[in-house]
């Protein structure tokens, strides 16, 4: 699970969801807020505020980086900022 910060917390579950989780601490009285995201859902979040926007294109990247196996990833899978310029 990756600790953003401030007890936002986000986890890629094996079906491809992504869980976002708000920890409020022990001391409030408030529950975890616990989201289970498809990853439709989550590549549209990622496409919508990468600097390309909420655009086909980005969210079909943002969809195939997500689906790529962790043996699959090699350097130069992410875009450079010129590529889409």
């Amino acid at each position: 699970m990756f600790h953003a910060k401030e007890g936002l917390f986000f986890e890629r579950l094996e079906d491809g969801e992504v869980r976002v989780r708000v920890d409020l601490g022990s001391h409030s009285p408030i529950p975890d807020v616990i989201i289970d995201l498809d990853s439709d859902t989550w590549c549209s979040v990622i496409a919508s505020v990468s600097f390309r926007g909420d655009v086909a294109e980005a969210f079909q990247e943002a969809k195939r980086f997500h689906s790529l196996e962790k043996q699959e990833i090699k350097p130069g899978d992410v875009g450079k900022v010129e590529d889409i310029l």
